[in-house]
């Protein structure tokens, strides 16, 4: 669910937002909306789901590191469903206005190489990048990867050439200051 929470931050906020980067997940557009998404859960009337150590396991989990899997289990909370009131996302001016990326993960059990293709093609972002070996859980299974996929997609629609972090550790340097940027 975190592509409609991108979404909501998109049509909010889109002066904070330089890219909007979905990563495997639903990206809303003219014919591809959240309401669409959600018709299977809501025509069932399924208002929350929890995902078992198993479904974890074989579909979400299947690349990551065992000690990911281990607390994702822990950590496990039901995922509530949006209603078809709150599922309602228009899509505005501001929305649009916000720059797209998206990145892929093949072997994601949970969406599809077919169904993240046919979000795609259905509303195509300004960008697509691919992490390879990753499952549906990309920062857990490929975390390197996908940090440089995201600094990559960060600093073509970045205003400035380099990113903060690295701006501010070249001035420290300068300044003969050693310090560890976070």
């Amino acid at each position: 669910m975190g592509g409609l929470a991108i979404s909501q931050a998109m049509k909010n906020f889109p002066e904070k937002i330089s890219v909007a980067i979905f990563v495997t997940a639903q990206m809303p557009g003219p014919t591809h909306n959240i309401s669409t998404l959600n018709q299977e859960f809501v025509s069932r009337q399924v208002q929350t789901v929890v995902y078992d150590p198993l479904f974890l396991s074989q579909k979400m989990y299947h690349l990551s590191p065992t000690e990911d899997l281990g607390l994702a289990v822990m950590l496990v909370r039901p995922v509530r469903f949006f209603s078809a009131e709150e599922a309602l996302l228009k899509l505005s001016e501001k929305y649009a206005s916000v720059k797209r990326g998206f990145i892929i993960s093949k072997n994601d059990k949970m969406a599809t190489l077919d169904l993240q293709l046919s979000i795609i093609e259905e509303n195509p972002p300004d960008v697509v990048e691919e992490v390879k070996g990753s499952d549906h859980m990309v920062m857990m299974s490929k975390p390197i990867e996908l940090s440089i996929h995201l600094q990559a997609i960060a600093d073509k629609f970045s205003s400035c050439s380099h990113s903060p972090h690295v701006l501010e550790y070249e001035l420290l340097q300068k300044k003969g200051v050693k310090q560890q940027i976070n």
